[in-house]
């Protein structure tokens, strides 16, 4: 009985500790495709170096990673990537960056060379800090600001400035409107990947002239880029909606997303009217939304999503017992340890002792 309660507990912290709403997003692919990704989306690449049987990286992976801050925050500013050093190209990337203890925390940018970096594991909070050193490192946005205090309004100097503030983290859209005032002919590369680099929200005017410039834009990026810039535009619309509890940007951002894909719209309105009930704790509106998500676009991953953010919230009985559905269905699809310990976690927030008792037995199985 007493590992039956410890097992509980240790899930319940881990469970709290997961993030509801996001998390970091890793790129799929070898370093160096990161680095030319890194350089079309004007962004440097932050490596987790880390090796398979290191207990820090793990727990970093786990309670750090996942929250939705560090995603926020690492997804929006950088091409974030992981690399077993000990495996494929990571004993090469080692040597070249001296990565001598795990996890090393790398911020590289484009060209390859090290603009930052840490050695071990980092609370949430010491984290974000850490990004946002790595950005100041990189920020050259100080001399265009200074030329532009001066009274500089040159093409040149706008385009310049708005990027280099983007690079840095900082607010570029006013920069980047400006440049935009500035020219006519949005058919050009320069200019096309201008629109696509600062169609940064779907409530810009970056964004809408790429819409009027869609034909060329999906030829120039291709259909999958051009649609994942357009989704991740109208998500940052639908996090304002929440930070201003303003609904009608919601609605802003889908109809003009369904300007270029209505299926792709229809999807992320019902995701980003979840996400705004969740963020307002109207627990009512997002249980029927969450239904209605679950209904038509659910999968094991989202069942579990939505399973932490009701048991994680202080709610009456009736929202766990829809939250412990989502959990056991997420679990029978994908018998994990993630999902388990969730669907656990569940059934004994809601005492069904004998269910709990044969699930930590089923996990040991997993475990082993």
């Amino acid at each position: 009985m007493y590992r039956l309660v410890s097992t509980f507990v240790c899930l319940a912290v881990l469970f709290l500790q997961q993030s509801a709403f996001g998390q970091i997003e890793f790129f799929h692919g070898s370093f160096a495709e990161a680095r030319e990704l890194a350089k079309k989306e004007h962004k440097i690449i932050f490596l987790d170096a880390y090796a398979s049987w290191c207990g820090p990286c793990k727990r970093m992976a786990k309670t750090v990673f996942s929250q939705a801050e560090a995603g926020d925050f690492y997804n929006k500013h950088f091409v974030n990537l992981k690399i077993d050093m000990e495996k494929g190209e990571g004993p090469a990337l080692a040597r070249k960056y001296q990565v001598s203890a795990y996890p090393t925390l790398l911020f590289i940018d484009a060209e390859g060379e090290l603009v930052h970096y840490q050695r071990g594991g980092l609370p949430i909070d010491r984290f974000l800090q850490l990004g946002q050193t790595a950005l100041s490192k990189i920020d050259h946005s100080g001399e265009f600001a200074a030329r532009y205090e001066e009274g500089d309004r040159s093409p040149e100097l706008l385009r310049a400035y708005a990027y280099a503030l983007l690079m840095g983290g900082k607010p570029s859209l006013k920069i980047a409107n400006e440049y935009i005032r500035t020219q006519e002919d949005w058919r050009t590369k320069e200019n096309l990947d201008f629109l696509f680099d600062f169609a940064l929200e779907a409530d810009c005017t970056a964004f809408e002239l790429l819409l009027e410039q869609q034909q060329k834009a999906r030829a120039e990026k291709g259909e999958q880029v051009f649609l994942d810039q357009l989704l991740v535009a109208a998500r940052a619309t639908a996090k304002k909606a929440q930070e201003f509890q303003a609904p009608a940007l919601i609605k802003e951002a889908s109809k003009k997303l369904k300007k270029a894909d209505a299926k792709l719209a229809k999807s992320f309105e019902a995701q980003a009217w979840v996400d705004y009930y969740i963020a307002l704790k109207d627990w009512p509106k997002a249980l029927k939304y969450s239904k209605k998500q679950l209904k038509k676009y659910g999968d094991a991953q989202m069942q579990h999503k939505y399973a932490r953010i009701f048991g994680e919230a202080q709610l009456q009985e009736k929202y766990y017992k829809e939250a412990l559905k989502w959990a056991k269905s997420a679990f029978e699809a994908k018998p994990s340890q993630e999902y388990g310990q969730t669907y656990l976690y569940l059934l004994r927030k809601l005492k069904q002792e004998e269910a709990a008792k044969k699930l930590v037995k089923e996990l040991h199985e997993i475990g082993h």
